[in-house]
């Protein structure tokens, strides 16, 4: 048995977004020495955000997650502290209970992470485990030793590390499907002649005014996300392919002729999770789990919640959900 509940345990978290932070968060305070590792380069994930200058006009797009929802008492007190800080704000427009991250979504991660071990651009290709723990390979040869380990990932990615280490997890996560997700980034030089800052139609899932949301600067920015059904037709296709189709899918849908100064479409392999009851998973005896979205629901706040739990599980704190 891996016993994850002494100080000084090496436990290694693998995926920076809202669930492994979360889990990283709780065993990081619990005393434990924990590495998070990213093959991303900077803090987003599916809250990526970026900021783009072209022909004297700048656009921030959140083209990942266009907000998230604050529900359960201790999301609901982490997000306060967030709110404190400047690095989240309500956006009513997409609900009573929505939230996004000011001025950009990365901030939820980059403030949830503060304070937190991650190696950017850390990619594991690799897991074995042994009688002493585990041996966590990153890119092609440079291979370090812990005694348990966290996947914070898609159920996909998840499946193929599990892999023979543990069956059963790796059967479960198989059997999660996540939906992709085409994503359109759109830049206008003038604002477009509709008032909605959210509007939905036949494939596409949510169109968003991101230049309408709280404490956002620079011109009008739109990010177009095709549906499931919509994206998995043209999954392959190539971006610029992509750019064309989905620009006129928005234009038809709003009335309008659009003249875009900027486009760049970004394609989400795995974008929408199923959902499941588990809430996470962990295995004492070999001092392997897993926490995202995928184990409970579609959602920013469930990702948080699944990673929160794992977390309190494993230093066997019982869990306070």
């Amino acid at each position: 048995m891996h016993t994850a509940s002494s100080i000084g345990s090496q436990i290694a978290v693998i995926g920076a977004g809202i669930s492994g932070i979360a889990c990283a968060r709780v065993l990081s305070e619990a005393g434990l020495s924990v590495h998070v590792f990213d093959k991303g380069r900077r803090p987003g994930g599916r809250v990526s955000s970026r900021t783009v200058e072209k022909d004297a006009h700048d656009f921030s797009f959140d083209y990942g997650a266009q907000y998230f929802t604050v529900r359960h008492p201790l999301f609901r007190s982490v997000t306060a502290k967030l709110a404190d800080k400047g690095m989240v704000s309500r956006w009513p427009v997409a609900g009573e209970d929505a939230w996004v991250g000011t001025p950009r979504m990365a901030k939820l991660i980059e403030g949830l992470a503060d304070g937190i071990d991650i190696a950017w651009g850390a990619e594991v290709t690799a897991l074995s485990s042994s009688k002493s723990g585990w041996s966590v390979r990153i890119g092609d040869s440079d291979v370090r030793n812990f005694d348990q380990v966290v996947l914070a990932m898609p159920a996909e990615q998840t499946a193929l590390l599990a892999g023979a280490g543990d069956p059963e997890m790796a059967r479960r996560a198989a059997g999660s499907r996540t939906e992709p997700c085409w994503t359109v980034m759109l830049g206008f030089a003038e604002p477009l002649p509709i008032h909605e800052g959210i509007v939905k139609g036949p494939g596409i899932s949510s169109a968003t005014r991101n230049s309408g949301k709280p404490k956002r600067q620079g011109g009008e920015a739109w990010v177009v996300h095709a549906d499931p059904d919509w994206s998995r037709q043209y999954l392959e296709h190539e971006p610029a392919d992509i750019e064309q189709r989905l620009s006129e899918r928005f234009a038809s849908l709003i009335g309008v002729t659009l003249q875009p100064i900027f486009t760049r479409a970004h394609r989400w392999r795995y974008a929408l999770s199923s959902s499941r009851s588990e809430g996470c998973y962990w295995n004492e005896e070999i001092g392997l789990g897993a926490c995202g979205d995928w184990l409970l629901a579609p959602r920013i706040e469930s990702a948080w919640i699944s990673g929160h739990t794992l977390g309190k599980r494993i230093v066997g704190a019982g869990l306070d959900l």
